[in-house]
Protein backbone atom coordinates (compact mmCIF):
# COMPACT_ATOMS: atom_id res chain seq x y z
CA UNK A 1 0.00 0.00 0.00
CA UNK A 2 1.47 3.47 -0.75
CA UNK A 3 1.83 6.60 1.31
CA UNK A 4 -0.61 8.18 -0.80
CA UNK A 5 -3.60 5.51 0.17
CA UNK A 6 -2.81 5.54 3.77
CA UNK A 7 -2.89 9.15 3.65
CA UNK A 8 -6.50 9.48 1.56
CA UNK A 9 -7.97 6.51 4.24
CA UNK A 10 -6.58 7.97 7.22
CA UNK A 11 -8.88 11.41 5.85
CA UNK A 12 -11.96 9.48 5.04
CA UNK A 13 -11.72 8.23 8.38
CA UNK A 14 -11.08 11.35 10.20
CA UNK A 15 -14.07 13.30 8.30
CA UNK A 16 -16.32 10.06 9.18
CA UNK A 17 -15.52 11.22 12.61
CA UNK A 18 -15.78 14.30 12.06
CA UNK A 19 -19.35 13.30 10.59
CA UNK A 20 -20.39 11.14 13.62
CA UNK A 21 -19.07 13.97 15.94
CA UNK A 22 -21.48 16.32 14.90
CA UNK A 23 -24.80 14.12 14.36
CA UNK A 24 -24.12 12.96 17.85
CA UNK A 25 -24.00 16.35 18.93
CA UNK A 26 -26.68 17.68 17.37
CA UNK A 27 -28.92 15.09 18.58
CA UNK A 28 -27.44 15.44 22.29
CA UNK A 29 -28.21 19.00 21.65
CA UNK A 30 -32.09 18.34 20.68
CA UNK A 31 -32.57 16.04 23.97
CA UNK A 32 -31.44 18.77 25.94
CA UNK A 33 -33.59 21.28 24.85
CA UNK A 34 -36.41 19.15 24.98
CA UNK A 35 -35.35 18.07 28.12
CA UNK A 36 -34.97 21.98 29.32
CA UNK A 37 -38.93 22.66 27.69
CA UNK A 38 -40.43 19.90 30.18
CA UNK A 39 -38.40 21.10 32.82
CA UNK A 40 -39.74 24.89 32.12
CA UNK A 41 -43.23 23.75 32.24
CA UNK A 42 -42.98 21.37 35.19
CA UNK A 43 -41.41 23.99 37.43
CA UNK A 44 -44.13 26.51 36.24
CA UNK A 45 -46.58 23.66 36.42
CA UNK A 46 -45.78 23.40 40.06
CA UNK A 47 -45.61 26.72 40.91
CA UNK A 48 -49.15 27.26 39.99
CA UNK A 49 -50.27 24.49 41.82
CA UNK A 50 -48.28 25.36 45.11
CA UNK A 51 -50.31 29.17 44.80
CA UNK A 52 -53.60 27.06 44.37
CA UNK A 53 -53.11 24.83 46.96
CA UNK A 54 -51.89 27.35 49.50
CA UNK A 55 -54.86 29.69 48.43
CA UNK A 56 -57.55 27.02 48.53
CA UNK A 57 -57.02 25.22 51.66
CA UNK A 58 -56.50 28.59 53.61
CA UNK A 59 -59.85 30.13 54.33
CA UNK A 60 -58.43 33.20 55.08
CA UNK A 61 -56.86 33.54 51.56
CA UNK A 62 -59.37 31.91 50.11
CA UNK A 63 -61.79 34.75 51.43
CA UNK A 64 -59.26 37.17 50.60
CA UNK A 65 -59.28 35.81 47.01
CA UNK A 66 -62.83 35.33 46.38
CA UNK A 67 -63.63 39.31 47.84
CA UNK A 68 -60.72 41.02 46.97
CA UNK A 69 -61.30 40.27 42.98
CA UNK A 70 -65.08 40.79 42.71
CA UNK A 71 -65.31 43.29 46.14
CA UNK A 72 -62.24 44.78 46.53
CA UNK A 73 -63.15 48.23 48.13
CA UNK A 74 -64.82 45.88 50.75
CA UNK A 75 -61.63 45.12 51.88
CA UNK A 76 -59.84 46.95 54.84
CA UNK A 77 -56.20 47.96 54.70
CA UNK A 78 -54.84 45.34 55.58
CA UNK A 79 -56.42 42.63 53.42
CA UNK A 80 -55.79 44.65 50.19
CA UNK A 81 -52.28 44.60 51.35
CA UNK A 82 -53.10 40.70 51.84
CA UNK A 83 -54.72 40.30 48.39
CA UNK A 84 -52.05 42.37 46.58
CA UNK A 85 -49.70 39.90 47.84
CA UNK A 86 -52.04 36.79 46.78
CA UNK A 87 -52.68 38.13 43.34
CA UNK A 88 -49.06 39.15 42.56
CA UNK A 89 -47.90 35.77 43.30
CA UNK A 90 -49.59 34.37 40.54
CA UNK A 91 -49.58 37.26 38.49
CA UNK A 92 -45.45 36.09 38.73
CA UNK A 93 -46.56 33.09 37.69
CA UNK A 94 -48.33 33.99 34.77
CA UNK A 95 -45.69 35.93 34.04
CA UNK A 96 -42.87 33.58 33.72
CA UNK A 97 -45.20 31.65 32.06
CA UNK A 98 -45.55 34.32 29.09
CA UNK A 99 -41.93 35.09 28.96
CA UNK A 100 -41.45 31.59 28.35
CA UNK A 101 -43.90 30.85 26.09
CA UNK A 102 -42.76 34.19 24.09
CA UNK A 103 -39.07 32.51 24.09
CA UNK A 104 -40.41 28.77 22.75
CA UNK A 105 -40.04 27.36 25.62
CA UNK A 106 -43.68 26.44 26.21
CA UNK A 107 -46.35 25.28 23.24
CA UNK A 108 -49.20 27.76 22.69
CA UNK A 109 -51.57 24.91 24.01
CA UNK A 110 -49.92 24.98 27.56
CA UNK A 111 -49.87 28.77 27.47
CA UNK A 112 -53.70 28.75 26.79
CA UNK A 113 -54.39 26.75 29.78
CA UNK A 114 -52.46 30.06 31.75
CA UNK A 115 -53.99 32.79 30.22
CA UNK A 116 -57.73 31.07 30.74
CA UNK A 117 -56.93 32.25 34.55
CA UNK A 118 -56.57 35.74 33.43
CA UNK A 119 -59.64 35.57 30.95
CA UNK A 120 -62.38 34.30 33.99
CA UNK A 121 -61.07 36.81 36.44
CA UNK A 122 -61.20 39.38 33.66
CA UNK A 123 -61.32 43.18 34.57
CA UNK A 124 -62.87 42.84 38.08
CA UNK A 125 -62.06 45.35 40.31
CA UNK A 126 -59.24 43.74 42.70
CA UNK A 127 -57.52 43.30 38.96
CA UNK A 128 -58.10 46.44 37.90
CA UNK A 129 -56.43 47.54 41.44
CA UNK A 130 -53.39 45.37 41.37
CA UNK A 131 -52.55 46.78 37.48
CA UNK A 132 -53.37 50.32 38.38
CA UNK A 133 -50.73 50.07 41.36
CA UNK A 134 -48.25 47.48 40.86
CA UNK A 135 -48.33 46.99 37.17
CA UNK A 136 -45.53 48.71 37.11
CA UNK A 137 -43.90 45.41 38.74
CA UNK A 138 -43.97 43.37 35.44
CA UNK A 139 -42.95 43.81 31.93
CA UNK A 140 -44.65 45.98 29.40
CA UNK A 141 -45.05 42.76 27.64
CA UNK A 142 -46.75 41.11 30.44
CA UNK A 143 -49.02 44.04 30.88
CA UNK A 144 -50.14 44.42 27.08
CA UNK A 145 -50.98 40.79 26.61
CA UNK A 146 -52.87 40.76 30.02
CA UNK A 147 -54.73 44.59 28.61
CA UNK A 148 -55.13 42.29 25.65
CA UNK A 149 -56.98 39.84 27.45
CA UNK A 150 -59.49 41.75 29.21
CA UNK A 151 -60.58 43.64 25.78
CA UNK A 152 -61.61 40.01 24.81
CA UNK A 153 -62.74 38.84 27.75
CA UNK A 154 -66.48 38.24 27.53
Amino acid sequence: MSLEIITAVAELLGAIAVVSSLVYLGLQTRKSAMEDRARTIHDISASFSDWQITIGTDPDASRLWAVGIGNFENLNEIERVQFMMIFGGVNRILEDAFLQYKAGRMDEHIWKSYISTMVFIGDAPGVREYFETRGHQHTKDFIDMASDLKLEAP
